[in-house]
Formats: C-alpha cells, sequence, structure tokens
C-alpha cells in the first residue's frame, strides 16, 4: 500500500530537467505535477519530506524550463520577422519563389 504523502517527487524532478534538454512540454508538466504535489503535501500537513524537496526542485526546474524555452521561441519569431522585413526592404523574392522573367535579376 502506498503512503499518502507520496507523490512521486522523482518523476517530476526528471520531468523538470528533461523539460531542460529534451521537449519543453516535459517542463509544463513538472510544473503543473509539482504544483499539485505541493498542495498535496500542504492539505496533509507534511511541511518536511524527501518527497516534497524532489516536488520542489522539479517544479522550479519546470518553471525555469518553460520561461526559457518561451523566450527562445519568442527571440526566433522576432529574428525571423526582422530577416523578412529585410528581405523585403531589399526588393528581393521569397526562398524558394520561382524566378519570372518579369522579375529583374539580383
Amino acid at each position: 500500500m502506498q503512503n499518502q504523502g507520496s507523490v512521486n517527487g522523482t518523476m517530476i524532478l526528471v520531468f523538470g530537467i528533461l523539460g531542460f534538454v529534451l521537449c519543453p512540454p516535459f517542463g509544463l508538466v513538472a510544473w503543473s505535477m509539482g504544483t499539485n504535489a505541493i498542495r498535496h503535501l500542504d492539505s496533509l500537513g507534511i511541511r518536511e519530506s524527501s518527497e516534497r524537496g524532489l516536488a520542489n526542485a522539479g517544479r522550479i526546474c519546470g518553471i525555469i524550463s518553460s520561461f526559457l524555452w518561451l523566450g527562445a521561441l519568442l527571440l526566433t519569431l522576432m529574428n525571423s520577422n526582422a530577416a523578412e522585413q529585410k528581405r523585403k526592404a531589399s526588393g528581393r523574392p521569397p526562398f524558394g519563389a520561382a524566378y519570372s522573367p518579369s522579375m529583374p535579376p539580383h
């Protein structure tokens, strides 16, 4: 029988770490599961346990990885938008566009 205070903190920590290096959704899952685990332990009145520490570490890793991936996504979108603006200003056709005789060569 499983202990009522068991929240599988190791799995939450692993998901938080995987959110950094492998796949951003793992960070979101760790954030959510860690928050739920901390609330569950609080409702049981458990303030000190190794499971709580692991769950909290996984939650923090999930939060950090989520914001890092979001920042990387925003930078990528801003960079692609800047590149498109530069391309339009130069008058060049989009990458992969078929050459048309009516278009002047560059």
